[in-house]
């Protein structure tokens, strides 16, 4: 990917979009972002203020808007989270946006018009142990899953989710499902220190 890349990231107030922001700053200097987002407001105010972020505000069926802010940028990332609606009929635009026609990322993708990445993890941790979902009793010192003991059970945090993702947003050989398996160079986590 060339040095001053630019990202564009729809659903730009959402936790995961705020972490692969923050790393994809920290460890890509010269990397622009464009944000976008309903309410620019909403926005961190030390994000907003960055010099390599520029915010837009939109709606996801906001086809002008999207466009625009896209307009310059070689990775799309979205995350989106609502209905149905939003999630195929907002993702279906997101893609038209980014090659200017209407059609659905598959059907491009075999046109060699868009290539597709998805990254795959397991369940957020933070999740998987809050006591609101029900796999964890405590007092019962009780971890509840699927499946047996032969069925692996994959863990991962928010935050080593956004920085294994911001490094897959800037590798240009990145392309179909991307797992944990080939994963790209990382910078040094947390728990390494």
């Amino acid at each position: 990917m060339p040095s001053t890349a630019t990202i564009a990231i729809a659903g730009f107030t959402g936790k995961m979009a705020r972490l692969i922001t923050n790393s994809l700053l920290q460890n890509n200097p010269t990397v622009k972002i464009h944000g976008i987002c309903r309410a620019p407001e909403k926005v961190d105010a030390r994000i907003r203020a960055h010099p390599n972020v520029k915010i837009f505000a939109s709606t996801a069926t906001d086809t002008a808007a999207l466009r625009q802010a896209r307009a310059g940028a070689s990775v799309f990332i979205c995350f989106y989270l609502g209905d149905n609606t939003l999630m195929v009929e907002g993702q279906k635009t997101l893609i038209d946006s980014c090659i200017d026609e209407g059609a659905y990322l598959e059907v491009k993708e075999k046109d060699g018009k868009i290539k597709g990445v998805h990254v795959l993890n397991g369940t957020f941790m933070e999740a998987a142990f809050a006591s609101f979902l029900g796999y964890v009793d405590a007092a019962a010192a009780v971890f509840r899953c699927y499946g047996d003991d032969t069925v692996p059970l994959e863990l991962t945090t928010y935050a080593d989710a956004a920085r294994y993702s911001s490094e897959v947003a800037i590798d240009p050989s990145a392309n179909g499902f991307v797992t944990g398996e080939k994963v790209p160079t990382r910078p040094k986590l947390d728990a390494d220190a």
